[in-house]
């Protein structure tokens, strides 16, 4: 009897599954000792947004130039939410998130910028508004509630004119310009809604780089 196995017989390998691929997870205590680690995770939960019943939202993990990624996304997009289908007026997300960062020096410490987007009168997606936040400097769960907010166009006609356009007040790098400022000083807004986000924290080696 012949006792060889077929191309599609043989055993898997221990820490393989079907494709050959590695079923090794993500382990935070392999990290070198030579950078100290901040792994961020949570939801972009909620958001109340003044007259909006039907909003999606966008988020970007912004750092400074000393920070690397280990694992993870910085940035994605949610789905579109609506006010329709619950009682508190809130649009429900639940947008998850989840980076690890590696780095030498604190400065920049990881902010998360936020956009909600959602049609206008035509079915044209503009921008409804923006926020910040940055993260939590302590391991842990935090929530945080921040304000939204969108540029106000600087004259009557140029509302008018952006409306039209489906061009609104807003900027073209939100990372940018809400996350470091830049340019920020030149434009009003106004307040438009809120949103919480929760978060899950956790560090190492701070310490030992001589951080509390």
């Amino acid at each position: 009897m012949d006792q060889r196995r077929t191309r599609f017989e043989e055993p898997l390998s221990p820490g393989k599954n079907m494709t050959g691929k590695s079923l090794d997870k993500f382990d935070p205590k392999s990290l070198p000792a030579n950078f100290f680690y901040v792994s961020v995770s949570g939801v972009v939960e909620s958001g109340e947004i003044s007259n909006e019943v039907y909003l999606q939202c966008k988020f970007e993990l912004v750092t400074g130039s000393d920070w690397e990624i280990v694992t993870g996304q910085t940035s994605g997009c949610s789905q579109r939410a609506t006010t329709a289908s619950n009682s508190k007026n809130n649009l429900v997300w639940n947008f998850p998130f989840d980076v690890t960062y590696r780095s030498l020096n604190p400065y920049g410490w990881p902010q998360i910028v936020v956009s909600v987007i959602g049609p206008d009168l035509f079915g044209r997606s503009i921008a409804k508004g923006y926020g910040s936040v940055h993260v939590p400097t302590t391991p842990g769960y935090h929530e945080r509630e921040i304000y939204l907010f969108k540029p106000v166009p600087i004259s009557k006609f140029s509302a008018i004119f952006g409306w039209l356009r489906g061009k609104e007040a807003e900027y073209e790098d939100p990372s940018r310009v809400i996350a470091k400022g830049e340019g920020r000083e030149v434009t009003r807004v106004e307040t438009v809604g809120k949103m919480k986000i929760k978060f899950h924290v956790s560090e190492k080696n701070m310490k030992k780089f001589g951080y509390a």
